[in-house]
């Protein structure tokens, strides 16, 4: 019984534990996107020297580390934590277009949203499915040129399959140099 209950207290240690840290990751989030938003602020400015160049590349090397890091933690502490839930992803692209809005100012890249219904959702997780559509997202605003183009398409559609069972399609095309 002794066992037990020391099994349990230790636990509840951990639990406690892997909460607190992932209130800390989440609450780091925030000063880390602002650090980031300065970074690419600096870049666009002109007169940057190669040496001023190198040092803005270190930063942002260490920060990728950082926000690596906290994700890991984040998605280890989610993943035990949240089930999976109705996501609406218009919505959820939408959110993502605002958060890289000046990554595409940037580069003066267009955005043509082809959202073909109102609303479509999914079952999943929305931080996972957040970070997917961000990192494709990203991989477009790198490859297109100055001036380019991303069209982000989101559909239902229906499999041939029986029974027929829905499901969703979401593209992200860019008129980029990268992968056709």
């Amino acid at each position: 019984d002794y066992v037990t209950k020391e099994y349990l207290l230790r636990a509840e240690k951990v639990a406690s534990t892997a909460e607190l840290a992932a209130g800390v990751a989440h609450e780091i989030n925030n000063p880390l996107g602002i650090i980031q938003n300065y970074i690419e602020l600096l870049r666009l400015k002109s007169g940057l020297d190669a040496e001023d160049k190198e040092s803005l590349d270190r930063i942002q090397n260490e920060l990728n580390r950082i926000v690596e890091i906290v994700s890991s933690l984040l998605s280890f502490s989610r993943s035990r934590q949240s089930p999976a839930r109705m996501v609406n992803l218009n919505g959820l692209i939408d959110e993502l277009l605002i958060l890289v809005s000046h990554k595409l100012a940037a580069k003066s890249v267009e955005v043509i949203k082809d959202y073909r219904e109102a609303e479509v959702s999914v079952e999943g997780f929305d931080n996972k499915l957040k970070q997917l559509f961000l990192n494709l997202i990203s991989n477009s605003i790198e490859a297109v040129l100055d001036h380019g183009r991303i069209i982000v398409r989101i559909e239902a559609v229906e499999d041939q399959g029986l029974p027929p069972r829905p499901y969703a399609r979401v593209s992200i095309i860019d008129d980029g140099y990268g992968i056709p």
